[in-house]
């Protein structure tokens, strides 16, 4: 356990022993990432002929929400190690307040643009009228969801920022782990088909937020009083 909260200095630490420290955490979570979207495809490929028909459906607006996450996420993991660096921790809970606002503005304008624009690509991408109640009500559910990935992202970059990284990667792992057991529950005990994915990620994000802002208070990274009571 001591080892797994070790943390990782940034500025003094050597560059060789740093870039293995750092790769390979991150690696493993990107990897884990990777194989709940192909567990996720697999499942919906034998759930149902329109379910993968959907799902495949809503990918252009997933590369663009992953897009925003990431851009959150890398932009505050970086910030934050930059801080922490030079010792300005008092700067790092700042830095997150600032992020979480503009993620949860942003992520929320966007989402609700997407739902008023949904109905008039139907006939672009040419949905066909079985599927059209379907794709509506999960492209807009996903995009949502998109608001508490945005807050998940920067919780959990601002404690691999803070140099936590294999917290960070832990926590990464044990979502993406739940989130495939999760749908395969869903769909073949429940029935709930796509929405098994959006239940899911619900379930699966919900306990992440909590997972990372508990390591956030214990190392004292981050002020939740001074963000809800400034």
């Amino acid at each position: 356990m001591d080892n797994l909260q070790k943390k990782i200095d940034y500025l003094n630490d050597r560059i060789v022993p740093l870039i293995y420290k750092t790769f390979i955490p991150m690696v493993l979570a990107s990897s884990v990432s990777i194989v709940t979207q192909l567990a996720n495809t697999f499942f919906m490929g034998h759930e149902h002929k329109d379910a993968l028909y959907i799902v495949g459906l809503y990918i252009p607006f997933s590369f663009f929400m992953t897009a925003l996450i990431e851009g959150f996420q890398i932009s505050n993991a970086s910030t934050v190690a930059f801080e922490k660096g030079k010792d300005n921790l008092n700067n790092i809970s700042k830095i997150i307040n600032n992020l979480l606002l503009y993620g949860i503005i942003s992520s929320l304008i966007i989402a609700i643009f997407i739902s008023l624009v949904i109905p008039q690509l139907i006939n672009f991408f040419n949905v066909h009228d079985g599927a059209i109640n379907t794709f509506l009500k999960y492209t807009r559910l996903m995009v949502f969801m998109t608001v508490f990935s945005v807050i998940n992202a920067i919780l959990l970059s601002s404690i691999r920022g803070y140099g936590l990284v294999k917290i960070s990667s832990g926590i990464s792992v044990l979502a993406s782990l739940s989130n495939i057991i999760l749908v395969y529950i869903f769909i073949n005990f429940f029935n709930l088909g796509v929405y098994s994915i959006v239940l899911a990620n619900f379930i699966v994000i919900s306990i992440s937020i909590f997972l990372s802002a508990y390591f956030l208070l214990k190392y004292k990274i981050f002020n939740f009083t001074s963000y809800f009571f400034p």
